[in-house]
């Protein structure tokens, strides 16, 4: 017997819905059947029994079910709610020195660029322009993935899904429906849509509506490390050598140690983040989580990374929400 989710399951975030097929052959996973359908498993958690999840097969599908197109109004309403703030919780609080420790690891690459070495010339002031603009392109992202709410499952859903028994699963641990994607998170203690992992460097669980600005972030940090270690190494030159001593050459700084403790940090942090944003960036081309590998949702790498990033190529790369990402973290197009 179909086991009802509690009622208090029900609230979360939603965003616009997306259309039954996109015209390019893509179908959208996690609707009820209607007419003409193919049958896949369902991805989910690992301990979770899989429930076959039905998808519309093209061009000639029938039209949604009247419960699905009853609820567009809602979903488009909700859409226009996001980005929401992350609500508070015991392991955020108790997570949230790290942002601090965060914010204090990107200033040891800043302050003793900019602050502690008064080089004058030309190349160094536009140096310090630079690295000033990428830090604080990564603290806006970091902000970002801190406070926005990577969404949980709307409650339209979960009144979609009671009148389709046994086509969703239902989430063991809070005994919710769970859409496709959607993953139980310990630590917040909820359904997460596309939720890829919990950070407690950001103190939030990276998903649907904040992966962009933590693949963001790992892109700016990773650029503001290799940009201070690379031009400390070149335009400073002997400012680093000898440890300690006063350097005079070319005006560089008063003291070489500050700039030797950035250049060893930054080289180091530098290298772990090419692999940890090389990773992510991967990943979101090709459509996958760190719970996700080698799934069905590859639609294209332009179409992924919107899934990401929203639709907008000129706003991929800034810390701003500008629309969202595209879709709405329930239902997914499936090749």
């Amino acid at each position: 017997m179909e086991r009802a989710p509690h009622a208090a399951a029900r609230s979360g975030t939603y965003s616009h819905g997306l259309p039954m097929n996109d015209g390019s052959g893509s179908r959208i996973r996690g609707v009820t059947p209607h007419a003409h359908m193919s049958f896949a498993p369902d991805e989910s958690d690992a301990m979770e029994p899989s429930v076959a999840v039905p998808m519309f097969d093209g061009e000639d599908s029938a039209p949604p079910p009247p419960l699905l197109r009853g609820t567009l109004e809602a979903s488009e309403k909700e859409r226009a709610e996001h980005p929401r703030c992350m609500p508070c919780s015991g392991m955020r609080l108790i997570s949230s020195p790290m942002v601090l420790i965060v914010i204090g690891l990107v200033l040891l690459t800043w302050v003793p660029y900019v602050v502690l070495n008064p080089m004058t010339t030309t190349p160094a002031r536009l140096c310090k322009v630079i690295l000033t603009v990428l830090v604080l392109l990564t603290l806006a992202s970091y902000m970002q993935v801190v406070f926005i709410d990577p969404g949980t499952v709307p409650a339209w859903f979960h009144e979609h899904a009671e009148g389709s028994p046994g086509v969703y699963q239902v989430c063991r641990k809070c005994n919710a429906y769970k859409p496709p994607r959607s993953h139980f998170d310990s630590v917040t203690g909820r359904l997460v849509l596309n939720m890829d992992h919990f950070c407690p460097w950001v103190a939030n669980t990276v998903g649907f509506y904040n992966r962009k600005f933590f693949v963001l972030f790992l892109l700016y940090a990773c650029a503001s490390c290799l940009f201070a270690a690379a031009t400390i190494a070149l335009l400073f030159g002997d400012a680093v050598l000898p440890f300690g001593r006063p350097c005079r050459a070319r005006g560089a700084c008063h003291y070489s140690a500050p700039l030797l403790i950035a250049l060893c940090f930054d080289t180091i942090f530098g290298v772990l983040l090419i692999c940890f944003a090389g990773l992510h960036v991967h990943m979101a081309a090709t459509n996958e989580t760190t719970i996700e590998t080698g799934c069905t949702y590859d639609v294209g790498m332009r179409k992924n990374w919107e899934q990401v990033f929203g639709s907008s190529p000129y706003l991929w790369f800034l810390p701003v929400w500008g629309g969202g990402p595209v879709g709405n973290g329930v239902l997914w197009p499936t090749r």
